[in-house]
């Protein structure tokens, strides 16, 4: 689900954690995925970004659901340029 490139990116596929990372300010790349159907979202490698992944994976982490569904329509439209525009 998600790995460290080169420890300067770090990836996920889980749409959920990159809408919440992009309201957080770290914002996406998509990128295709090993598996033709994904795609990965990258994000620099901070501790920044890892104190926020650890925020969302406790559940202590506060998002606001407008801002979140807008992120998430938007990562949508990322992952259909992506796949060339298949859904």
């Amino acid at each position: 689900m998600q790995h460290k490139e080169h420890l300067t990116k770090w990836s996920t596929d889980n749409l959920q954690l990159a809408a919440f990372l992009w309201s957080c300010n770290f914002k996406p790349q998509a990128v295709p995925a090993s598996n033709p159907r994904k795609v990965d979202f990258q994000f620099e490698h901070s501790q920044e970004l890892d104190d926020a992944i650890t925020a969302f994976v406790d559940g202590s982490a506060k998002v606001n659901p407008v801002s979140f569904d807008l992120l998430r329509d938007q990562l949508h439209q990322m992952i259909r340029e992506v796949q060339g525009g298949r859904r």
